[in-house]
């Protein structure tokens, strides 16, 4: 699992654009705003199951990325 912070000025929608940028696969995205207004945006990529996990938190950008392997393992944990 890595995460990455960005520049402040960056918003969640140009995360998501540069995500997607370039890629050969389609993704499902799923968004999320908490009652604290930061936003989450969860891209699942369609054909192997990998999952960009972005959150703007005090006014900044987090991008996580997580592999399918990773997502098993968490999966394995909480249930």
């Amino acid at each position: 699992m890595k995460s990455l912070k960005l520049q402040p000025e960056t918003t969640i929608g140009e995360e998501i654009a540069m995500q997607l940028r370039g890629m050969g696969t389609t993704f499902t995205i799923t968004m999320i705003d908490d009652c604290e207004g930061f936003e989450t945006a969860i891209l699942r990529d369609d054909v192997c199951g990998d999952m960009t996990i972005i959150q703007s938190i005090a006014n900044e950008i987090k991008v996580t990325h997580l592999d399918e392997n990773e997502i098993e393992a968490i999966k394995a944990i909480l249930l």
